[in-house]
């Protein structure tokens, strides 16, 4: 994503305050009459316990400097080919946390990462580095700018990885554009060992009138249907026909029919989401997401979800998923791995998502991006649950 904004949301940034003592891996000792081999630890001299200013974001309401914090590792597995470098906030308020940097096909010669790395220079050795696109929509790091009032904690972890590039096939690299699941999934199947740091973030909440509210008088509110979604296509399990066509496996990948009733008065829009949770990847993974729909929606036909979008109402518009493209993306689970899919409609408090006409959400924004405002003006959720695995091979 490359021209939306992250408001109130952190990157994954870590500090020094001056104040505390650098942070270390932790490591508990055991005893034993053969020497235990060396951990593989992380340290900075610029993590403490909470990060400092320097680290933070400069925007959105943030005034940090934005800069990277050193990184040293030791002791890396002897069979080390590559490292990778994450940061992630768990605490992020996106359905699925949020990516703050991504760095891959660090070489193993490699050991340390200096503060204020930028985002376009190399890293590493005869291996230059890649990084790779974070929640924020573009590669490189950036600075922690929760909501304000909030305190989050950042994990930061360094990958010993057995390749020396990640790649999805033999011509299929992983690249500057790939979204961090699909990393993530990559450096879950890679990984050696890592190593980790955490550090915690608070913005400090705004200033607010110290005078007490006026008592309001109790309302009773009037009994309403509840906001249901369901599916002539969905069971408890999903057909071939909405799974995904590729990475092994052989679906037609069209997007299921859904239809919705009774949303919230109120509703200005509508969106639809499709989240595996399951997916090893250390966010889950974003299936369709959809957004912009009119008031007067209450269903999607089957197929909807092409990348064309031409069977979608007016003004929809699709984002990207962690596929790394817009549009429907149906279910492919590792093999022999059964995973549930949460299918959502959600209804919202505004016509179109963003802060503002000409700061919108589009078609290249990060899902945990539009996630994070689907949050933010959900009047209500309806999900539906299928489960999919891969057919057995005779």
């Amino acid at each position: 994503m490359r021209n939306v904004l992250a408001p109130c949301i952190l990157f994954a940034v870590f500090g020094f305050n001056g104040c505390g003592t650098p942070k270390v891996t932790e490591v508990n000792e055991t005893t034993s009459s053969v020497p235990e081999p060396a951990i593989f630890t992380m340290t900075s001299a610029d993590l403490t316990d909470t990060i400092d200013e320097k680290h933070v974001l400069n925007g959105f309401g943030c005034s940090g400097e934005n800069l990277s914090p050193t990184l040293t590792w030791k002791n890396a597995p002897p069979d080390t080919k590559s490292f990778a470098v994450t940061a992630y906030d768990p605490d992020a308020p996106t359905g699925s946390g949020w990516w703050h940097w991504v760095v891959f096909n660090i070489s193993a010669s490699t050991n340390s990462l200096p503060q204020g790395t930028p985002a376009s220079v190399p890293i590493g050795g005869k291996s230059p580095g890649l990084q790779s696109r974070t929640t924020f929509g573009q590669p490189g790091y950036g600075g922690p700018c929760p909501p304000p009032g909030s305190t989050h904690e950042y994990v930061f972890t360094v990958h010993a990885l057995d390749v020396e590039t990640l790649n999805a096939g033999p011509d299929a690299p992983l690249g500057p554009d790939t979204t961090p699941a699909m990393v993530g999934y990559f450096l879950g199947n890679h990984a050696i060992a890592t190593a980790t740091i955490r550090s915690k973030y608070t913005r400090a909440a705004p200033e607010t009138d110290a005078a007490e509210p006026a008592p309001q008088p109790e309302v009773t509110k009037k009994e309403e249907a509840p906001f249901t979604l369901t599916s002539k296509d969905l069971g408890e399990t999903i057909g071939e026909n909405h799974a995904f066509n590729g990475f092994g496996c052989s679906g037609k990948n069209a997007s299921p029919e859904l239809s919705w009733e009774n949303a919230p008065a109120g509703t200005k829009s509508f969106a639809v989401t499709v989240y595996d949770p399951s997916a090893p990847t250390g966010s889950g993974w974003w299936h369709w997401v959809a957004f912009n729909m009119p008031a007067d929606t209450r269903s999607l036909p089957q197929g909807a979800g092409a990348a064309g979008g031409s069977s979608l109402p007016p003004g929809t518009v699709q984002s990207l998923t962690d596929y790394g493209g817009p549009g429907y993306g149906g279910p492919c689970p590792p093999p022999e791995r059964t995973h549930e899919y949460i299918f959502s409609v959600h209804a919202l408090s505004v016509d179109t998502l963003g802060l503002g006409p000409e700061m919108q959400l589009n078609a290249q924004t990060m899902p945990g991006m539009v996630g994070y405002f689907l949050n933010n003006f959900s009047l209500g959720t309806a999900t539906l649950k299928a489960k999919y695995a891969r057919p057995t091979n005779p």
